[in-house]
């Protein structure tokens, strides 16, 4: 077994799903099948050697391989106590939640209606369990707490510089990029980004977070050895995670990248399925409930995406075009001429993703951007240069408050300039491009939101489409297209079961709209609404009766 920390982390996350009591019966079913079957496949031997279940167990005892005989009943041992840690975890997390005295404080912020958006659930993820809690995240640290307080003093001096060097449009923007704080975003430009599936951009992750770590880090390494290089940068981005509020995404990013480095200091080749793999179980032991957020899932989803779907699919393709037709034994060394073009590996990595994350994508958002696939593999290679415009905007805004006193604030300032140039255009073209490929005709579906069930099927039968792509030896090269074909079929027919089936009969359903009556008629798959309206609550259409009607309308193309 040569990644036990991956093994570990699903354990430890259907441990952790087990435990909180919001999940559904049939995601704890299928999570409490995970042990028994890692067992299982342990024992069988799984896909690589004859018998994993002994290698697994010599990572725990200092490379000392357990006999075979023994190694079956110190496996099951290992298995349920890491399941019991990750349900004890969320078990205890969820208890506490619904205590009477949180359980009052969660009342106020629960969806009240169906496809609302569960801010009472948003506020468990962030571990908020009280007003006085509630109130001190919401004002920022105060004086008594100086790390924090210093933090949020120089988050709100880069925002008054990028206020102050950029028009209201970009600034929005940069702010979220760079700082995390989406609160002064044009609304009309964050939705235009969501429609067209690109709104990852705008939340720092692990593109954000590279771009800074590495970037020290590569400057840091002209100067300095590589252990000061690491120690500095690590703590430069354990700050910067801080700053940006730690959300689910930013700890992956920051914990992977921490660990590349302490890779390269040690000597030691890096692992990003168990880098991943730690991430994940360090977040869901710290804030269990942010397995159920779709940050968390997305985030998580992609990056698995990569390293088990894409980055296998390569390898395996270019092994196949390697061994094609070869008499003898198989080799594992691929030639040049074997190997994949870059822009075909750009778009298995985009399909790989997209593949893993639909579910995930539909069932948060309801709808999906059919174009948004393409349209990131323009736009991303781009976000480098935005945040490095970003970064450089920051650099010419603080050297003016500098030396503001001899020098006349007007001439600094055209620093930024040349500095904003870059970013403006960039990001003046993803408003364009965006707004372009929704204009395209079925340029967004909404299939609405599919049940558990349905999304435990489509992974199955995804991972059984994947295991007959990639399995067994091909003879000819012949084969690969007819293999490329099959797939791409059995992918099809999968996302057709994420298709949202609407109930027959006759149903009655009263919105929670405030001053009004909000009455939801369906009858023969036709729906209609009466008095939708209110006078006591504003934004009724964006937020209670879309996310209402969207998941329960399916087959929507626009």
């Amino acid at each position: 077994m040569k990644r036990p920390l991956f093994v570990i982390a699903v354990i430890v996350l259907s441990g952790v799903i087990c435990g909180i009591r919001e999940t559904g019966f049939i995601m704890k079913i299928a999570a409490a099948a995970v042990p028994p079957a890692v067992l299982m496949y342990l024992r069988s031997g799984g896909s690589m050697e004859k018998r994993d279940a002994p290698l697994f167990l010599s990572v725990f005892t200092g490379g000392k391989v357990i006999p075979a005989k023994y190694s079956g009943i110190l496996a099951a041992l290992l298995i349920a106590f890491f399941f019991s840690a990750g349900l004890l975890r969320g078990a205890a997390v969820s208890y506490r939640y619904h205590s009477a005295g949180c359980a009052a404080f969660f009342e106020n912020y629960k969806a009240t209606n169906p496809g609302q958006f569960d801010y009472s659930l948003y506020l468990k993820s962030q571990g908020i369990s009280s007003s006085e809690e509630y109130e001190r995240r919401k004002n920022g640290a105060g004086p008594d707490e100086p790390l924090f307080y210093g933090l949020q003093c120089f988050r709100s001096a880069c925002e008054a510089v990028f206020d102050s060097c950029l028009n209201e449009t970009d600034a929005g923007v940069y702010k979220a990029v760079v700082l995390g704080n989406k609160s002064d975003m044009d609304v009309r430009v964050r939705d235009l980004y969501q429609d067209a599936g690109i709104a990852h951009l705008l939340a720092v992750s692990g593109l954000h977070v590279s771009v800074i770590g590495s970037g020290l880090y590569g400057l840091l390494r002209k100067k300095t050895d590589k252990r000061k290089a690491a120690i500095v940068s690590s703590a430069v981005l354990l700050l910067y995670m801080l700053m940006t509020g730690a959300s689910g995404s930013v700890v992956r990013a920051v914990t992977m990248l921490i660990l590349s480095m302490a890779a390269a200091v040690c000597g030691r080749s890096y692992d990003m399925r168990t880098s991943l793999s730690l991430s994940a179980a360090v977040l869901m032991l710290w804030r269990p409930y942010q397995v159920l957020t779709g940050g968390f899932q997305l985030s998580f989803g992609a990056v698995a995406a990569i390293t088990l779907v894409s980055e296998t699919a390569i390898h395996k393709i270019e092994l196949l075009r390697e061994n094609a037709g070869r008499k003898g034994g198989i080799s594992k060394r691929i030639r040049r001429r074997n190997r994949l073009p870059l822009p075909v590996r750009t778009v298995i990595m985009g399909m790989g993703i997209q593949l893993v994350t639909l579910p995930v994508i539909l069932y948060h958002y309801f709808q999906f951007p059919v174009y948004g696939v393409l349209l990131n593999l323009i736009v991303i290679p781009l976000m480098t240069i935005v945040l490095c415009s970003g970064l450089a905007v920051l650099a010419a805004g603080f050297l003016a408050g500098i030396v503001q006193l001899l020098i006349p604030m007007p001439v600094i300032l055209s620093l930024t300039i040349p500095a904003a140039a870059p970013g403006h255009y960039i990001l003046k073209f993803y408003r364009f491009a965006a707004a372009e490929s929704l204009k395209l005709p079925f340029s967004s579906v909404c299939p609405g939101r599919p049940e558990v069930w349905q999304i435990l099927l489509y992974y199955l039968l995804l991972w059984a489409a994947l295991c007959g792509f990639l399995g067994g030896r091909m003879r000819r090269r012949k084969e690969l297209p007819v293999r490329c074909k099959a797939l791409l079929l059995s992918v099809i027919l999968s996302s057709c079961l994420l298709r949202h089936f609407e109930r027959g009969g006759f149903s009655v359903t009263v919105l929670d709209v405030g001053q009004g009556d909000g009455i939801a008629v369906h009858n023969a798959g036709r729906w209609f609404l009466i008095d939708g309206g209110s006078s006591g609550r504003s934004s009724v259409g964006e937020d209670i009766l879309e996310p209402f009607f969207f998941p329960a309308v399916s087959g929507i193309w626009t």
